[in-house]
């Protein structure tokens, strides 16, 4: 997203000097006229007005070097006829400017017509030419940006991302959690997965501590239930078959083994008359 958001942004800056140069060429192609009649207009009058062929000439070659300008003909009022620059063709993308040859003291009689022609194409070199300069320093510039960015996303992201992926495999409940970063290195968002890993793996490791206790405590809870339900048969199947004179000794024989199983250092068995007495029967100790 980074490199695609340069790339608009260059070429967004590129159409808009692209603008620019193409408003600045617009207005040097009209200020041309301007340029001609006030700096070559003199001089170009005075041969004119003196019948030097050879000087108007060289100052027909002079207008059309200026920037900007294809050709130009002069048609002076004697009837002849000065060319200089490229043929105008018909069709062609050509302004016309055609202004009125005179001396610029004395007398102001019109010693011919100037016709300057004016193209569009060196604006649009002009424009090419930036374009391809800037786009050669935008494709350089963004070569290195691209290889710096790159570089920066294997370091700070793509490497650790790897390592915090091979650590998740590797990881077991109860294990450390291997991955960790540099504490010099700045907070940034894989700062804050390294802390929500550690933090699940620190709650997986207590859920799994609890899991094993609570499992313990169940499976010692249930060997006690076994035990208990093993020892309530063997008393039930004792009583039930001990003739009525032995009964004494049967509850002497069942406390003894009541007590060890209960983990008690004395059993007692109580009697309870009518008025809620307790009267002892028979007890044991260890």
């Amino acid at each position: 997203k980074i490199l695609l958001y340069i790339v608009l942004f260059w070429l967004l800056s590129s159409a808009l000097r692209a603008a620019m140069i193409f408003q600045q060429a617009q207005k040097k192609m009209q200020e041309i006229p301007i340029m001609v009649k006030t700096y070559c207009m003199p001089l170009l009058a005075q041969s004119v007005w003196s019948i030097d062929p050879a000087s108007t000439q060289k100052m027909m070659m002079a207008i059309s070097a200026l920037p900007g300008i294809e050709s130009v003909v002069l048609h002076t009022t004697l009837g002849e006829t000065f060319h200089d620059g490229s043929p105008v063709k018909p069709g062609s993308e050509q302004t016309r400017f055609i202004l009125d040859v005179h001396l610029a003291q004395g007398s102001h009689e019109s010693l011919g017509k100037l016709s300057v022609y004016t193209s569009g194409a060196a604006m649009r070199h002009s424009i090419a030419n930036m374009l391809i300069s800037s786009g050669l320093q935008r494709l350089l510039d963004f070569v290195v940006l691209a290889l710096l960015i790159i570089f920066m996303m294997r370091r700070h992201y793509v490497l650790p991302m790897q390592q915090l992926a091979n650590s998740i495999r590797a990881f077991r409940p109860g294990d450390t959690f291997a991955f960790s970063r540099d504490k010099t290195q700045a907070r940034d968002e894989m700062s804050g997965l390294t802390e929500a890993l550690a933090a699940m793996r620190t709650g997986i490791n207590h859920h799994q501590a609890e899991q094993t206790r609570f499992v313990s405590a169940l499976a010692s809870s249930r060997d006690q239930l076994l035990s208990a339900q093993a020892l309530t048969l063997a008393l039930s199947t004792r009583f039930n078959n001990t003739p009525q004179n032995r009964i004494s000794e049967a509850v002497e024989q069942a406390l003894a083994q009541i007590g060890p199983h209960m983990a008690a250092d004395c059993c007692y068995v109580l009697a309870v008359d009518n008025s809620q007495t307790p009267r002892l029967l028979q007890h044991w100790c260890s």
